[in-house]
C-alpha cells in the first residue's frame, strides 16, 4: 500500500517513557503518527533527545539491544510495554493508539 503524498498522516499525543533503572526514568509528551510502531516512536524521541539506540534486524522483525548506555544482556534486556501490557511482536511491528502510554524497562526478562 502506498501513501498519498498529499495526505499528511494523522498525529496522535503519546507518552513515551524510558526507564533506565527505578530511579532514572525519562518521560516524554510527543505526537506520533498515528499509524507508528513502538519503535518509530523510540527512534524518533532518542534522536531528539540525543540519546544513543543500537537495533538488530531479525526475520521476525526489529529488536532493541541498547538505548544509551544499557546493552542487552542475558540478566537484562530493553522490553517494551503498552499501557503495561509487554509486547506480543516485534517493536516495529506493534502499533499504539492515541493517549497510550509506551515504556521501555531494562529488566529481567520473564519467559
Amino acid at each position: 500500500m502506498t501513501r498519498d503524498p498529499y495526505v499528511r498522516p494523522q498525529k496522535i499525543k503519546v507518552t513515551l517513557i524510558i526507564s533506565f533503572s527505578e530511579k532514572d526514568v525519562k518521560k516524554f509528551e510527543t505526537e506520533a503518527d498515528k499509524s507508528d510502531s513502538v519503535f518509530n516512536l523510540l527512534r524518533t524521541v532518542v534522536a531528539k533527545e540525543n540519546i544513543e539506540l543500537g537495533v538488530k534486524e531479525y526475520d521476525f522483525g526489529t529488536l532493541v539491544e541498547k538505548i544509551g548506555d544499557l546493552q542487552n544482556t542475558p540478566d537484562k534486556s530493553w522490553i517494551y510495554f503498552v499501557n503495561g501490557a509487554s509486547g506480543d511482536v516485534a517493536a516495529d511491528q506493534k502499533i499504539f493508539n492515541a493517549g497510550d502510554t509506551v515504556e521501555w524497562k531494562y529488566v529481567k526478562p520473564e519467559f
